[in-house]
């Protein structure tokens, strides 16, 4: 198998991270830095066969060449020697050791020196060199030695230790692009350069095909930054996919956008199997029924607690918040879950999925489920054995694994928590124990049986793939048209992704695509815990999925990303006790921060020392590094009043805003007319704008601006909605959960603004999001319960209100809002059954305790010929 690093900096770009040192000032002077920058090929040789496998460039004038690019960048591999300061580290023993020892060494320059003067294949030593420039804070010289790649060695592998080999050409591309983006005052972009590595899923190196195209560089302005920022409103759909309430749009520039409810929506998700110390992979979903603590709450869901201290004890101030909770405040809006497939690995689990927790999830937490089925993977569904795999050409299996797909589609497909539809996960790689490397169309094929199927069983929700990586596109695009999107399994180091990747996507399957994993473990070998490394992993991949998603610079082909994972698992080291946390590292990963993968160590929470599982959290930088990536567009503090705004920036940007009450205004405003209640602030480039909110403005709208445009350029706006929370209290029971229909009236009316259908917490708590801004009534009721109000509710700008709790009366068995004989004609009908039993009648259970009898009589005897609120 071969890790090839087309799709974005991989293998040994624990260079790209590690103890690498970012500088804003270079932290030494080259002796040699060259004539040119960036450096005209044209003008020292000559090219030929562009854009084919026959690529070459061949040097005409190696004087010129040297000279006009500077040490350590071929052919000038002479003059470092002649650099003082190389001297001065040779001479006192800072170059003595491997030169693998030097790649992200805390020191830059001895880097640079070691790889200018390394024993390795020209395009391997450029490479690190490169890095250490990078570090070192030489952007120039670092591009300049990324494009000698390009030019002049796209086609050297470099091995790594793993015994994977990748190519330096891609991967030159991708770190040109990324510090052109970075780097405002370089001025410059590279337009059009490729190199496409054909074959390369095996370790054969002479069937490759390597197809260079190296691109021109072109002048990048402040200009043409905000050129790429596209108002998405002002293009026309060119295609799509779903005719349901979760849609997949394609803009007339070639940009996709997910929408759920005609609203965008950037996939912000998470891997979320809390297992348990002492667990294995077979309890993966065993977190959504456990109760240890036996309070009637489920223990990762809402008895998780921070562990503030780090001294393994949760202390009095150390309160339970529950992990869903922290999901919400972080931002996230979806997880990633797979089912089993029973004993004899072909049969749906209905049992897999507390449906009830999951309601609540999205009702009150605002988290949607991506729902997963292996497909095969590892042979579930499949009925396979696993000496024989999962044969992709086996009919028997193929009907199977078909089976189990519909059942999981037709338990879930009318939830509120369901995102779309996920099948498999890296089943194109062989250790999940398939053969969908070896029949990739037979793999496409089944890919788009199951993708119709599911289009007819669900309109509503779209088909995504699961792959390692990007393999197989060329398969699906003409195989597999009915999937609606690709999901990559990717580990791509803290420069993101890379162009090379979305390129590809671009070019081989017109799909949108989203990372179905990434990340980085918290472990460095031999250091210790590196929560740092791991959060700038994590920053440099978001960073990349926004640049890259609709709208905005980049490609426009990402619609979100789902980190791996949430809670490290200590049952992922092989042939270690699952109660023991292991920190030898299991397998070389390039891209890791200190070059291992560290499996037991990925989650962004830690579990201390494990005494308290599945309780306690070590949240780590990661998870605040995403609680300000993915904070909402617009939220409240509530210590001040003060309004903030968050937006992923770009750099060499800044912005303004604007925010009103009246879009009439608004519209106003902008044609040059005189409008009132629009205000202005300035809004730096950092990503948060933090502004006073102006008290005699009921603000709805949000709108953020280039600054300085002419005409103004919008880049944002929020129709900002309100929240609330409040809870219901449920005559006669203990446990307040159930589903209630809330209202938004207009005050002292029955004219209805908006309507929520809420799952409520156990202890009869419940939020409301996207409130519009004004004062209601709120009413509230149980499918058997009267209907109650909450008058004169004020519903204020980016801040939760606070909504009195209602008291809902039971007895309503017929759902009419009265309490008479209907009622009492179907509490006689199920008089002394309990649940199960024939004459069962949940209506008339209104106190919830799954049986019928005096407690429920004298429930509608106290509300007997009473209504509630009309």
């Amino acid at each position: 198998m071969k890790i090839i690093l087309f799709i974005a900096v991989l293998a040994f770009i624990f260079l790209s991270f590690s103890t690498a040192i970012e500088a804003t000032q270079p932290l030494f002077s080259l002796y040699d830095p060259g004539t040119q920058f960036p450096v005209n090929y044209e003008n020292f040789g000559t090219f030929s066969g562009i854009g084919t496998s026959a690529y070459s460039y061949t040097i005409t004038n190696n004087t010129g060449l040297s000279a006009a690019v500077g040490e350590g960048i071929y052919p000038n591999t002479s003059s470092v020697y002649q650099d003082p300061e190389y001297q001065r580290y040779l001479a006192e023993g800072r170059l003595n050791g491997s030169h693998w020892d030097f790649v992200n060494s805390p020191d830059p320059q001895a880097d640079f020196y070691k790889w200018a003067t390394a024993p390795e294949p020209e395009g391997v030593r450029m490479f690190f060199m490169a890095q250490a420039l990078v570090n070192a804070g030489l952007i120039d010289h670092a591009i300049k030695a990324y494009y000698c790649i390009i030019v002049s060695f796209p086609y050297t592998p470099s091995w790594d230790p793993g015994g994977f080999y990748w190519y330096v050409g891609p991967a030159a591309v991708n770190m040109v692009n990324y510090l052109c983006r970075e780097y405002p005052e370089v001025g410059l972009r590279l337009a059009n350069a490729r190199v496409i590595i054909q074959n390369g899923e095996d370790l054969d190196l002479l069937n490759d095909i390597v197809t260079t195209t190296p691109g021109n560089y072109m002048p990048y302005t402040l200009q043409d930054r905000i050129a790429g920022i596209v108002d998405l409103s002002q293009l026309s759909i060119a295609q799509t996919r779903g005719t349901g309430k979760v849609q997949l749009i394609k803009y007339s520039n070639g940009h996709w956008q997910l929408k759920v409810d005609s609203r965008s929506f950037i996939i912000r998700g998470i891997t979320y199997s809390p297992t348990k110390v002492g667990w294995t992979s077979n309890e993966m979903n065993l977190w959504q029924v456990v109760d240890d603590d036996n309070n009637g709450k489920i223990d990762t869901a809402y008895d998780s607690w921070i562990d503030t201290n780090g001294n393994n004890i949760k202390d009095l101030n150390e309160l339970s918040v529950g992990d869903f909770q922290l999901l919400k405040e972080m931002g996230c809006n979806a997880i990633r879950l797979y089912h089993s497939a029973g004993a004899d690995n072909k049969t749906y689990v209905p049992g897999d999925y507390n449906k009830p927790l999951l309601r609540e999830m999205h009702d009150k937490y605002g988290v949607k489920v991506i729902m997963g089925d292996f497909f095969g993977a590892y042979c579930v569904g499949s009925g396979a054995t696993w000496a024989g795999g999962t044969d992709y050409t086996n009919l028997q299996q193929r009907e199977n694994m078909k089976s189990v797909v519909r059942a999981m589609v037709l338990d879930h497909k009318d939830e509120p928590y369901v995102l779309f539809w996920l099948l498999g996960n890296e089943n194109n790689l062989e250790v999940t124990n398939t053969n969908a490397k070896t029949y990739p169309r037979e793999w496409a094929e089944f890919l788009n049986e199951v993708a119709d199927m599911i289009h007819q069983l669900d309109p509503n929700h779209p088909v995504a793939v699961g792959n390692f990586m990007l393999r197989h596109l060329e398969y699906y695009a003409q195989y597999a048209p009915a999937l609606d999107m690709v999901g990559s399994n990717s580990y791509p180091g803290r420069y993101g992704f890379g162009i090379s990747l979305y390129s590809e996507v671009k070019e081989k399957f017109d799909r949108p695509v989203f990372f179905t994993e990434y990340g980085a473990d918290a472990y460095h070998y031999n250091v210790g815990v590196n929560e740092r490394e791991q959060a700038e992993y994590h920053e440099g991949c978001w960073k990349d999925v926004v640049y890259n998603s609709a709208g905005n610079p980049g490609t426009g082909v990402v619609i979100g990303g789902v980190i791996f994972e949430w809670l490290d698992e200590w049952w992922k080291a092989p042939g270690d006790s699952n109660f023991n946390h292991q920190t030898q590292p299991q397998f070389w990963m390039g891209t890791a921060p200190d070059g291992w993968s560290h499996e037991e160590w990925y989650g962004i929470c830690g579990q201390g020392n494990g005494n308290n599982s599945p309780f306690l959290r070590e949240v780590r930088q990661a998870y605040y590094s995403y609680k300000k990536m993915w904070a909402p567009p617009v939220t409240r503090d509530p210590a001040n009043g003060n309004i903030i705004l968050s937006w992923g920036t770009f750099p060499g940007l800044t912005y303004d805003v604007y925010y009103s009450n009246d879009s009439v205004n608004w519209a106003l405003a902008q044609s040059g007319l005189p409008a009132s209640g629009i205000s202005q602030a300035s809004w730096t480039d950092d990503g948060t704008y933090t502004g006073v909110h102006p008290n005699n403005l009921r603000i709805r709208y949000y709108r953020v601006f280039i600054n300085g445009t002419v005409p103004p350029r919008k880049i944002l706006e929020v129709n900002s909605g309100g929240s609330g929370s409040g809870r219901v209290l449920i005559q006669g029971r203990t446990n307040h959960s159930d589903t209630i229909t809330f209202e938004m009236r207009n005050p002292g009316t029955t004219t209805v603004i908006k309507t929520y259908t809420i799952t409520t917490a156990a202890d009869g708590t419940y939020s409301l999001t996207d409130m519009p801004r004004g004062t209601y009534d709120l009413t509230a009721k149980g499918a058997n319960t009267l209907r109650a109000k909450a008058a004169n509710i004020l519903v204020d700008t980016a801040k939760n209100t606070a909504i009195a709790t209602l008291s809902l009366r039971g007895g309503d068995a017929n759902n009419d809002n009265s309490v008479g004989t209907g009622d009492m004609v179907i509490l006689r009908g199920a008089w002394l059954s309990s649940q199960g039993q024939p004459r069962w009648d949940a209506r008339a259970d209104f106190n919830a305790d799954r049986s019928i009898g005096t407690s429920d009589m004298l429930i509608m005897q106290s509300n007997w010929l009473r209504s509630g609120v009309q």
